[in-house]
């Protein structure tokens, strides 16, 4: 909620009054001074805190709902007026005022001040629109935090802190973690992180797929040194592997590929627009894969591994279709049915020999020739 205007806030009641002019027994008050009631002394204002709060505060603000709340119900012959709020709350009168402008023109709570009364209350039950976050779920949000600050992007880091800091301290008294220490003793590591730092692409691509709005750009792929010229239907943007992807439609071939955003220059919109496939679902498309890869059918893969790896395989989920089994001689037995993709093929060569493709014969044979590749390298020069 961003700090309203001051203004004159008299408006509020008036409308579900029906008039301006005070009634039998009642006394009228000049718009710039209602609401406001006794100001508080010089020994009052001097012994307020200096560092005192001007923004408009949802914290500050349920407090006034409440008070309000319990004297509308009371039906208390002196309502709260703004210079009572403001010595409960320990504010200044005019951010009171700002509060009340902001209840009633923001959150729409049937605010009415009563001349006659010198204060306000509600015209009928109402409720505060908070958001009501316990502390182990604000402690949740801080964990997701330190997650995104796993990923090099200054301003995706600095933004969800910002986030996480305003709701920090809009939550209440009842919610209090300091933020540097989550970061002391939770912390989210990686390797080969994107190079991407602007989320301006990031943020335009999103966009661009929630509007179904087709895009142009300069796409450099892998092992070539000038880019080409596309226009694509964006779909979908992902992280994988520590990397930014969208996934798109080809204009021109209709091929549906991915395109990784570190690769892109020139990223302009053309002005069309298209329809968005019906039966278009991400989690599927990825479901019978091993990383952020596609690949063909899937089909049985079953590995054998020994040592510190078999431990490791029945600690960790790799695909939602895996088995593991045990053997009699210690090894693991890794069995999924996915598609056999570049990730899948990194993987298993990471495990190095610990590891042997049993299923099927050719990944097992494409592995092993890597393998001998790997132990009698060529084609390095003498350098």
């Amino acid at each position: 909620l961003e700090p309203g205007g001051l203004g004159e806030i008299s408006r509020v009641g008036r409308a579900s009054s029906g008039a301006n002019t005070p009634g039998k027994g009642e006394t009228e008050i000049p718009a710039d001074t209602a609401g406001k009631g006794p100001k508080p002394s010089a020994e009052e204002l001097r012994a307020r805190p200096k560092t005192e709060d001007r923004r408009v505060s949802v914290t500050r603000m349920l407090k006034i709902h409440l008070i309000i709340e319990k004297a509308t119900k009371s039906d208390l012959k002196k309502l709260p007026s703004a210079g009572d709020l403001a010595k409960a709350l320990e504010v200044s009168e005019d951010t009171i005022n700002r509060d009340i402008k902001t209840m009633d023109q923001r959150l729409m709570l049937p605010l009415e001040y009563v001349p006659n009364r010198w204060g306000y209350r509600y015209t009928r039950p109402c409720k505060f629109p908070t958001l009501n976050v316990a502390k182990n779920e604000f402690f949740v949000i801080g964990i997701l935090t330190q997650a995104v600050r796993a990923f090099p992007s200054a301003s995706l880091s600095e933004g969800c802190r910002s986030i996480l800091r305003k709701l920090h301290n809009e939550l209440g008294d009842g919610v209090r973690y300091d933020l540097e220490s989550i970061a002391s003793v939770v912390s989210f590591r990686g390797l080969g992180f994107d190079r991407l730092d602007d989320l301006t692409l990031y943020h335009t691509l999103v966009m661009a797929s929630l509007e179904c709005a087709e895009m142009q750009f300069s796409y450099r792929s892998i092992g070539k040194t000038e880019g080409r010229v596309l226009q694509v239907r964006p779909l979908h943007v992902y992280c994988g592997d520590s990397a930014l992807y969208l996934r798109a439609d080809d204009v021109k071939t209709g091929l549906r590929t991915s395109y990784a955003l570190v690769r892109m220059s020139d990223v302009v919109a053309t002005g069309e627009t298209f329809v968005r496939p019906a039966d278009y679902d991400p989690d599927a498309e990825f479901d019978d894969c091993l990383g952020l890869f596609l690949g063909r059918k899937p089909e049985v893969v079953k590995l054998r591994l020994r040592g510190v790896r078999a431990r490791v395989v029945q600690e960790r989920t790799w695909h939602h279709s895996q088995c593991v089994t045990v053997r009699a001689d210690g090894t693991v037995d890794l069995t999924m049915r996915v598609a056999v993709t570049p990730d899948l093929e990194e993987l298993i060569r990471g495990w190095g020999s610990d590891v042997l493709v049993v299923e099927p014969v050719a990944l097992k044979e494409k592995i092993e020739e890597e393998a001998r590749k790997v132990a009698t390298p060529s084609g390095w020069g003498t350098d």
